[in-house]
């Protein structure tokens, strides 16, 4: 099974031959053999990316039985493992960010206002020249501002009222919002609706951020125009899934395999912040976030969150978690 192959495709070939399902590093498996036959027993740890959208990991431990001469190996499953590790890793990633955030804030933020105040003093007297120059420097000390507040929120655990909330009309709200600025790019928002009302527990605000972010991201990967796909669907585990597409640029498998983990980003002016913020904030809500992604050809982003019926209604009205997230 973790081979993938039948039995008769391995009888009567050579040992090495178990290696032929994964992706290894040039000379690993000479490396493997070679302490196998020197120590009688080896280890390795390989990797299966064969099926689309999952990565599989497996320790391959082998010894050899010189006086049978017979080679012994079991294969260990060991992908639940690195997954808790990769989880793990994130939250630490999340961590530092808080960290830092606390550390920097007082240093920037004092000098960052004081800047702000002398740059509105000097429009007072200034000519149209220098009032355009002053207003490019404005503009730019806000930016700092934005990303200062992105920083210093992840860094402060905030208690996140949740409510009853109807999912179609929150994204038809951000959909609304964000018209306007599709049709100046000559982007389409196409918006498939579900047949029939889907309720979710949630904190209003930031579900829209979350909505407006990704949606956001969409137009800017779409340098040519085109489409963006937004769908709502339901399946009998009492999930709803939102699919954001569109019909951008796409992302190679090192940006896919980073691209919730602070500060990683590929634009000239990004942060790095915004889907580390998505993440959280759909963890938050009991939900799970996936990504497909194939360059030339689009992104698609599927978000997924528990329907809530309405006996559960009593629970949720009181309901609050503690959390800390990113204001963007």
């Amino acid at each position: 099974m973790f081979l993938k192959v039948e039995n008769s495709q391995l009888l009567h070939k050579a040992h090495q031959h178990i290696f032929d399902s994964f992706t290894l590093k040039k000379g690993q498996i000479t490396a493997y053999l070679s302490k196998l036959m020197g120590d009688k027993h080896a280890s390795i740890h390989v990797v299966d990316e064969t099926q689309v959208g999952s990565t599989c990991y497996y320790e391959i431990s082998s010894i050899f039985d010189e006086y049978n001469n017979i080679i012994v190996t079991v294969i260990n499953d060991e992908t639940e493992k690195k997954q808790l590790q990769h989880k793990v890793e994130h939250q630490q990633a999340l961590n530092v960010v808080g960290q830092m955030a606390a550390s920097i804030a007082h240093e920037i933020r004092n000098p960052l206002t004081s800047l702000k105040g002398f740059t509105e003093l000097l429009k007072l007297n200034a000519d149209d020249e220098s009032r355009m120059y002053l207003s490019v420097i404005d503009s730019e000390l806000q930016r700092m501002e934005q990303i200062l507040s992105e920083l210093l929120v992840l860094s402060k655990p905030t208690t996140m009222k949740m409510e009853l909330l109807e999912l179609d009309q929150l994204v038809k709200q951000v959909i609304e919002f964000m018209l306007p600025d599709a049709l100046m790019k000559d982007i389409a928002i196409q918006y498939i609706s579900p047949s029939q009302q889907i309720y979710i527990g949630g904190n209003e605000n930031r579900l829209k951020q979350v909505f407006v972010n990704l949606i956001k991201n969409a137009m800017e990967s779409m340098h040519s125009g085109g489409t963006i796909t937004i769908e709502m669907l339901t399946n009998d585990c009492a999930i709803a899934e939102l699919l954001i597409k569109d019909e951008g640029a796409g992302m190679d498998s090192t940006t896919l395999k980073n691209l919730f983990q602070p500060f990683y980003t590929t634009k000239t002016k990004g942060t790095g912040l915004g889907l580390a913020f998505v993440k959280k904030v759909i963890e938050e809500h009991d939900g799970a976030i996936g990504v497909n992604s194939e360059l030339q050809k689009g992104t698609s982003f599927h978000l997924q969150f528990p329907i809530y019926t309405f006996n559960q209604m009593d629970t949720l009205e009181v309901s609050a978690k503690n959390s800390a997230y990113l204001v963007t």
